[in-house]
This record gives structure tokens, C-alpha cells and sequence, in this order.
């Protein structure tokens, strides 16, 4: 009787888990679909990475620039940001992304 009762508490369990995952999972998946990533179209300068380029890149010293670093972000993390603001603002033609051996480590 108890091992039924340990297998049917082990289920449910397992179930609430895998529900609130995929509950999260898909949160993320609509915010990040809704999120806009449009700059203006004087900034041609994009500057992405840790808090190396965060802290260490003003950009109000280069006009054309637009510096959205996170303190703590992964290279990976940067990597998909990229790819969401190249392909929503065709007038980037730099782009200045952060990497050092710590990231992937």
C-alpha cells in the first residue's frame, strides 16, 4: 500500500514539475517574441557583451553609437540579442561584441 501511495505522490510530482517548465518555458518563449528590438535609425553602432563593454563603453561619446551591454551576461546570451537586432535594424553596420575565455568557461 505504501509503495502505491509513494508512486502515485512520485507522479504527481514529476507532472506539477513538467507543467510548471513548460509554463515557464513558454513565458519566456512570449515575452522574448514581444519584446522589440528596433533602434533608432541614427544608431549605426551596436555594442553588446558583459560588464567589460558595459561599464568600460560610453556611448554618449560616439554619437552614432548605442551600447546595450548587461553586467554579467553570458557570450551566449550577447550572441542571441545580436541575432534579434540584426535582423530587426538593417542600418547597423558595426557591431562591437565582447568575449573573453571566462564566458565559455
Amino acid at each position: 500500500m505504501s509503495l502505491n501511495k509513494f508512486v502515485r505522490q512520485l507522479l504527481l510530482f514529476s507532472g506539477l514539475f513538467l507543467l510548471a517548465n513548460a509554463m515557464l518555458i513558454a513565458g519566456v518563449c512570449i515575452l522574448s517574441n514581444n519584446i522589440s528590438f528596433k533602434l533608432p535609425a541614427q544608431k549605426h553602432v551596436l555594442i553588446l557583451g558583459d560588464s567589460h563593454t558595459a561599464l568600460g563603453i560610453n556611448d554618449k561619446y560616439i554619437p552614432q553609437a548605442i551600447n546595450m551591454s548587461s553586467e554579467g551576461e553570458g557570450y551566449l546570451y550577447a550572441y542571441l540579442k545580436l541575432k534579434k537586432f540584426l535582423a530587426d535594424n538593417e542600418q547597423l553596420d558595426t557591431v562591437l561584441l565582447s568575449f573573453n575565455f571566462n564566458s565559455l568557461y
